[in-house]
């Protein structure tokens, strides 16, 4: 598959030309400037221009000033330009301009769509050569379906060590030795060097082929040894395929027996023990209802991001002892390799943090927020269907309690009736499960006031992109 980003387009709401960014093939393509010039956009953009399900463009000046948005893609049927309309107040919107040619000749304007996001994501597969037939019929969404270009999207950003164990052992020496030239430019620099020569120095010996440089690749790549594959992952595929086999067959009782020996043998932990919990009761559920609900309640209990099961679970109150913070600090911070993966973690959930981001990657990166500050945190809607979008235990009797909304318009003067009815559910849910304990109360909103027709139960604090950060509502 040739797949290369050539040029980033924007379309200005003003009647003015196009503004294009343009990146160069076959080289590596360097994006700097100062603080809130868009940086952090151009990933984003270019996500949104190849069909992502949500728009994740930061909200505010490029997302009012601009009324399209596109990519051209370079491959190997020639040229291709993605465009997409803002999605104004949408999450995101179906409709995309799509021009395909040897060679493509932006326009100046786009006056509407002449396809849609679906038909954009049949091309994609089509480029990167999958399938358009399901799993099994009829179905379309979930793990059963079809694998989709936007599942290789998880794979394009290779930043820790988490996402490099999935890959090949050349193409992780290939990545160890990008970081160690990293660290050789980082040593010249400690040395008297300027950054920017250094930099160019070291880039233009690895692109320009020097002898130096091609002998110390050599020496590393044949220090490589090929990966080969581990017994005990294939043998967990092994029983797995058995379990969907015999549930296929209608033996219920013997595909949960399958995936219990596994238990059994311990290769799962607390999280994974909860899927195949999880599995087991999908598995007894025509031949034995009780012992179905039974599995699932003692899944939900292992992982709470599994089904809730009906009956049977009840709310477990978040806790933590007062002292021991700096302790759970330094505990989060050895749970990383090394400083650059600790760098990656930090910026990962600082980037998620914003106005525009995605609601499920806001309240992700606020609840690892909690624990690298020493506290404890939940998702109670998330993981017990029910109650705040986070809440942080900061001792054991005062708490945070957030309601999240990230992916609201930046412009939107007013909260609405139906935000306050949620953090009025969220606060009795509190009082309910947490009676006698201190609480401030925090929306997350762009907003500095209520509309008219919508009231607080609670005394409420907003939290905005504003001076000050965080007021009280009236």
């Amino acid at each position: 598959m040739y797949f290369q980003v050539l040029k980033l387009v924007l379309w200005p709401k003003a009647d003015l030309p196009p503004r294009t960014v343009a990146f160069s093939q076959g080289v590596v393509n360097v994006i700097s400037g100062k603080s809130k010039t868009g940086k952090s956009a151009v990933i984003p953009i270019i996500d949104y221009c190849l069909a992502s399900g949500k728009c994740a463009i930061p909200v505010g000046v490029i997302r009012e000033r601009c009324s399209w948005f596109g990519v051209v893609i370079q491959t190997a049927e020639g040229q291709k330009l993605f465009a997409r309309p803002g999605p104004g107040d949408q999450k995101s919107t179906g409709d995309m301009f799509v021009i395909e040619a040897p060679e493509v000749e932006v326009p100046d304007k786009i006056s509407g769509k002449n396809t849609n996001s679906d038909e954009v994501k049949d091309i994609l597969n089509r480029l990167s050569g999958l399938t358009n037939l399901p799993f099994e019929p009829g179905t379309d969404v979930g793990y059963k379906a079809r694998p989709s270009f936007r599942d290789l999207m998880a794979f394009t950003l290779l930043r820790d060590n988490t996402s490099r164990r999935f890959l090949s052992s050349q193409m992780a020496a290939q990545i160890e030795i990008g970081l160690e030239i990293t660290d050789m430019a980082k040593q010249e620099i400690e040395e008297g060097k300027e950054p920017e020569a250094a930099f160019l120095g070291l880039s233009s010996q690895c692109l320009s082929r020097d002898e130096d440089w091609k002998a110390f690749y050599v020496e590393k790549m044949d220090d490589v040894k090929p990966s080969r594959s581990d017994p005990k992952v294939l043998q967990i595929y092994a029983a797995e395929l058995e379990a969907e086999q015999a549930f296929i067959m209608r033996d219920y009782a013997g595909a949960a027996r399958t995936l219990q020996k596994l238990l059994d043998d311990g290769v799962a932990d607390r999280e994974e023990t909860g899927w195949y919990l999880q599995e087991q009761a999908r598995f007894n559920w025509i031949g034995n209802r009780a012992e179905s609900q039974s599995q699932q309640v003692a899944a939900h209990k292992k992982n709470r991001q599994l089904l809730k099961p009906p009956t049977g679970v009840t709310v477990a109150k978040l806790t933590i002892v007062s002292q021991g913070r700096t302790e759970r600090i330094h505990r989060w911070i050895s749970d990383h390799a090394s400083y650059d993966d600790l760098s990656v973690s930090v910026t990962e959930i600082l980037e998620r943090l914003v106005f525009g981001a995605k609601a499920d990657k806001f309240e992700n990166a606020l609840n690892e927020l909690s624990r690298a500050l020493g506290f404890a945190g939940e998702r109670p809607d998330n993981e017990w269907k029910e109650g705040p979008d986070n809440l942080w235990a900061l001792d054991d009797s005062q708490y945070l309690l957030f309601e999240c909304k990230s992916e609201v318009d930046i412009t939107r003067a007013e909260i609405n009736k139906r935000e306050t009815e949620q953090m009025n559910r969220s606060s009795a849910w509190f009082d309910k499960h947490y009676l006698g304990m201190k609480v401030r109360r925090l929306i997350i909103h762009p907003a500095g006031k209520i509309e008219s027709a919508a009231a607080f139960t609670h005394d409420v604090q907003g939290v905005r992109e504003a001076d000050p950060p965080v007021r009280r509502l009236e």
